[in-house]
């Protein structure tokens, strides 16, 4: 007996920020569906998402949004870049 393919797969890595930083509290969320979870202190997230090729968008409030294609279970470690368009302290 063939055993079907499984329909879902856990996805994990970290989020980051633009010094290696972790960033804990980051959203990250699969493109087109209401799946998503949250990073914990470490940066750290666990998603479990329908088997196959999968879009997730990282987020986190004054940085820009970071969407990767996901294939299989690879872990995925992203680093995101604050805005542009962010208010910046100015050093004197």
């Amino acid at each position: 007996a063939s055993e079907a393919a499984p329909a879902t797969v856990t996805l994990a890595g970290r989020v980051l920020d633009e010094n290696g930083r972790p960033l804990a509290g980051a959203t990250v969320m699969v493109k087109g569906q209401r799946t998503g979870t949250g990073t914990d202190a470490n940066g750290n997230y666990k998603l479990e998402v329908p088997a196959g090729d999968n879009t997730l968008v990282y987020g986190y409030g004054g940085y820009e949004d970071q969407e990767i294609r996901a294939r299989g279970s690879q872990a995925q470690n992203v680093t995101l870049v604050p805005r542009e368009d962010t208010p910046r302290r100015r050093r004197r």
